[in-house]
């Protein structure tokens, strides 16, 4: 998951990392522990849930349209990417097979549950086999971070869908997770092994570390390849450039921010 400019009410949903049961979100006010907050969430933000119903959500981004705009998001164990309102009233299907694309879904993702004992009668499983990381490039182009489908995708202009990279040195990527896009183009992207049914154990495993990578101008190459779990991409901005981080085994709170017309790309 990354932090996104996006509408206040959407956070609750997406970053709850919801899964079909979850509990709903507690009415209170967003707990701040640094006044710079307020530079990007409102003083008076509130957690709403407004769209619920989902198997795993991941992914969220912001799709500035006019004035306006819409989300988009990852249902990870659905396998598809949803564009979704503002205010949640309005959800439709953007892409279907958005990760994994092949008919063997058996075999690929990692087994995922709703955080319940299994002798709940609201305990759920399913296989992760859809997209994760969800970015815009510098002209406005979706790129996917597919996870159970293995590589960085991108859907182009005239809606063609194009594979980026999905290996390193001919060794295939096993799960890539999170990504972020910088200014000059390049993909900075996560990749472990929760792309497949046994993770580690996998027959079906590629490269044989867990890491961050960067892909540009068709070529990739690992930037760190000693991280256990990595998860979220985001830039972070130095005097002299902007250097690409991930998170090992993050976990996430809820935030809300202001409605922003911007992308990831845009540094904010």
């Amino acid at each position: 998951m990354r932090t996104s400019c996006v509408p206040a009410a959407t956070i609750a949903m997406v970053m709850g990392i919801a899964a079909a049961c979850a509990d709903p979100p507690v009415d209170k006010p967003v707990t701040k522990k640094d006044p710079a907050l307020d530079a990007l969430v409102s003083s008076d933000a509130k957690l709403e849930e407004i769209s619920t119903g989902y198997g795993f959500t991941e992914g969220l981004v912001w799709v500035a349209k006019g004035k306006s705009g819409y989300l988009l998001l990852s249902d990870m164990p659905a396998n598809v990417i949803y564009t979704l309102s503002t205010d949640g009233k309005e959800k439709s299907l953007y892409l279907d097979r958005s990760g994994y694309t092949g008919f063997d879904i058996w075999r690929v993702g990692f087994m995922q549950t709703n955080g319940r004992s299994k002798d709940d009668p609201r305990y759920e499983e399913f296989a992760m086999i859809g997209s994760n990381g969800l970015a815009l490039d510098r002209e406005g182009r979706l790129v996917i971070a597919t996870w159970a489908g293995r590589g960085i995708d991108r859907i182009e202009k005239n809606g063609k869908r194009v594979t980026l990279t999905d290996n390193l040195g001919g060794k295939k990527f096993n799960g890539t997770n999170d990504l972020v896009v910088k200014k000059d183009g390049a993909i900075y992207f996560t990749d472990d092994t929760g792309g497949l049914r046994l993770r580690d154990q996998d027959p079906r495993r590629g490269i044989a570390f867990s890491g961050v990578f960067r892909w540009k101008d068709g070529k990739t190459t690992a930037v760190i390849r000693d991280i256990p779990i990595p998860t979220a991409s985001r830039s972070r901005p130095t005097r002299k450039s902007s250097t690409p981080t991930a998170a090992a085994s993050a976990s996430f709170a809820p935030t809300t921010s202001r409605p922003t017309a911007c992308s990831p790309t845009a540094g904010c």
